[in-house]
């Protein structure tokens, strides 16, 4: 028996090991870019920006990289990213693919080194007004550039968001919560769908209060602490964890407040919904009781 547990043992032992191991490689294998995300904001009569993309090779190995600029857009509201085609959409007003230039479209990194490749924004003028946005999409290719059928191809980008100078609008709406109407629990979280109806993209910010029935604030949070953006037209999730003031809660109404807006603007829009909480307490002494008012008369029939 002792020698099973030891096996065991040594073999849950083992499985941390390679778990670590695992864990180690990949956060150091592959290639990475730095920034992730680039937001430019034009000047009024400005043409032209410039700033610079890192690209850092951790494998041991290598790598050939080659450089383009992608438009995308959102496909859901949980902000996962589809990239286009090489060339802009013409439906596509909010592109930036003819309006990047790329210092050094085909590079090779040694390993364990990096290189900063220029990036540069033309012909801005031509731009409409608003939001715009594109990725500086890096590829790598093992074995010195050669292309093969069977290479692992890894693609990274950088996120480049820009806003022309003067005429440009961020409306920002709140077009759900998601939550109950009667709970046994106040919530740890509060999911908000939050739209932006205008030609910017933009940062939605906020503070969520939940007042107790007598009006006593137990619990709140900060909206989108990430500071994730929402492209124009477009919807975004986000999940603002809550923070808890009051321990002992009574049962009744509570209020839910949420206060929001997006950068630069000081006024706040106001959602407000009512829940009823049935505290666990509660609940249950209600259960005993009911369970009392039926089992009574049983109990004293059958005596």
């Amino acid at each position: 028996m002792k020698k099973y547990l030891s096996l065991l043992l040594g073999f849950f032992i083992l499985m941390i090991g390679v778990n670590r191991a695992f864990a180690a490689s990949s956060l150091t294998n592959g290639i990475t870019v730095s920034p992730a995300i680039e937001q430019i904001i034009l000047a009024k009569g400005q043409t032209t920006d410039n700033f610079k993309v890192e690209i850092i090779n951790n494998t041991n190995s290598q790598q050939f990289i080659t450089a383009s600029v992608q438009d995308f857009t959102y496909l859901n509201e949980n902000g996962a990213v589809s990239f286009f085609g090489s060339s802009t959409d013409k439906n596509d007003t909010h592109g930036l693919v003819n309006f990047i230039d790329i210092g050094l479209p085909e590079i090779a990194i040694a390993s364990h080194q990096s290189q900063v490749v220029p990036v540069s924004v033309v012909n801005a003028d031509k731009l409409t007004n608003g939001g715009h946005y594109a990725a500086v999409v890096f590829k790598a290719y093992p074995l010195s550039g050669k292309k093969t059928n069977f290479s692992i191809i890894q693609a990274v980008s950088s996120l480049v968001f820009l806003s022309t100078s003067g005429e440009g609008t961020q409306n920002i709406s709140l077009d759900n919560a998601l939550m109950g109407s009667i709970d046994v629990n106040l919530p740890q979280q509060i999911t908000t769908i939050m739209g932006n109806s205008g030609n910017t993209q933009t940062t939605p910010r906020g503070y969520i209060q939940i007042l107790s029935p007598q009006g006593k604030l137990v619990s709140q949070s900060q909206i989108n602490i990430a500071s994730a953006l929402i492209l124009p037209q477009s919807k975004e999730l986000i999940v603002n964890a809550l923070n808890p003031t009051h321990k002992f809660l009574w049962p009744g109404f509570y209020t839910f407040k949420i206060f929001y807006n997006h950068d630069g603007q000081t006024k706040y829009m106001l959602y407000q919904k009512r829940i009823l909480l049935i505290t666990e307490p509660f609940l249950i002494m209600i259960i005993v009781i009911v369970i009392a008012l039926i089992g009574w008369p049983v109990y004293k029939n059958y005596k």
